[in-house]
């Protein structure tokens, strides 16, 4: 931020790949005609997520891979909200890639990354979690969520309270930024944490990527 004096922590992030889990087989003529806000948080299916976002691709797939993601589970993001705790992360978080690998050859061919970032000027705190293909570049993502929480540091250090937050989800997108400012009125030591989940094009690896993202603490007086 030109012009501004004051502090900057910035960090790029851990990621959690997550285990699928097994449910009833769903036959591949179920409903397409949803919309991302109608599916989002529901108990739904992969491959019921696939056939309404990417009905296309998902049709262009061997019925024995569409059969693979209707035995999936969805999985959705489901961050903090104001008043939560939040756990300060004690490693070092300066860098990290998600790899999501190919349906059919197994071979890792998706490469992401993550970041989140905190400014201060004053009392009044930018923060911001993104994410972004790497490899190959400029690929559409299926669908993509960031959360990106401002947080007050407690005073046993180890964790945080949510002050703010702010989330932004869309499709077919190979970069996404969920932003946010705020004036505080105490002094203290704040931090963001950023959560990401993203789910690759149809014929990737089923399990999404979700990632947790966090920066270093900075001082506002």
């Amino acid at each position: 931020m030109k012009g501004k004096t004051g502090m900057r922590a910035f960090s790029v992030l851990l990621t959690i790949m997550l285990v699928s889990v097994v449910v009833p087989v769903v036959s591949a003529e179920a409903q397409t005609d949803w919309t991302i806000d109608d599916l989002r948080g529901k108990d739904i299916s992969m491959g019921e997520f696939y056939a309404s976002v990417e009905p296309v691709k998902f049709s262009e797939l061997p019925v024995e891979m569409q059969n693979e993601y209707y035995n999936m589970k969805m999985i959705w993001l489901d961050p903090p909200e104001i008043g939560d705790k939040v756990q300060v992360i004690q490693q070092d978080a300066s860098e990290l890639e998600t790899k999501l690998a190919s349906l059919r050859t197994r071979d890792l061919v998706i490469l992401m990354r993550h970041v989140s970032d905190i400014d201060a000027s004053g009392r009044d705190i930018d923060y911001r979690s993104e994410s972004w293909v790497v490899f190959p570049p400029y690929l559409p993502m299926a669908y993509g969520e960031i959360t990106s929480a401002l947080c007050k540091l407690d005073p046993d250090g180890q964790t945080g309270t949510v002050i703010d937050y702010v989330t932004e989800s869309d499709e077919q997108i190979d970069n996404l930024k969920a932003e946010g400012s705020k004036s505080v009125t105490e002094s203290g030591d704040y931090f963001t944490d950023g959560y990401h989940l993203f789910y690759a094009p149809a014929g990737y690896i089923f399990s999404p990527s979700m990632s947790h993202s966090q920066t270093d603490v900075i001082h506002v007086s």
